[in-house]
């Protein structure tokens, strides 16, 4: 599938959603859903996934201060309805989240362990923490399994 990106301005790439499914033995399987992470925007891919990478969202701190509830929409509902398909479609995927180094806040001056006490203090870092809780919950809950990667930069 050709996609023309040449009219992508930043505010359509963070509306933009793409999600792809690769079967043990079956070459990759592209397909490009814009619109929001939804039941029913998931049940168009029309097939079972292994590995869910989870990306939706902004990508920086400032942008989710400006605008927390779009935001919040973007990151944390968008994770909620995946988790919700998953229960209902596809108990088996691994959910492949990615998180950041704000969640720790800016308390720490050394380098920071994975097991430091959480304690953002943007709107970013806690949409993240409220993500991470919410993967604890449903896999406590139903089963759904996730990992999470904290990226730093």
């Amino acid at each position: 599938m050709e996609i023309d990106y040449s009219d992508l301005t930043s505010e359509k790439i963070t509306n933009f959603h793409c999600l792809s499914t690769f079967t043990s033995g079956v070459e990759a399987m592209d397909k490009f859903i814009q619109g929001e992470v939804s039941y029913d925007n998931l049940k168009k891919f029309n097939t079972k996934f292994d590995i869910i990478l989870h990306f939706a969202g902004s990508s920086t701190v400032s942008s989710a201060q400006k605008n927390p509830d779009i935001e919040y929409e973007k990151s944390v509902l968008s994770l909620k309805n995946l988790l919700d398909y998953c229960i209902r479609e596809n108990s088996n995927a691994k959910i492949f989240f990615s998180s950041s180094a704000a969640v720790y806040g800016d308390k720490y001056k050394i380098a920071i362990k994975e097991n430091f006490d959480l304690n953002p203090i943007s709107v970013y870092g806690k949409h993240k923490v409220e993500n991470e809780n919410l993967l604890e919950k449903y896999w406590q809950k139903y089963q759904i399994k996730s990992n999470i990667i904290r990226f730093f930069s």
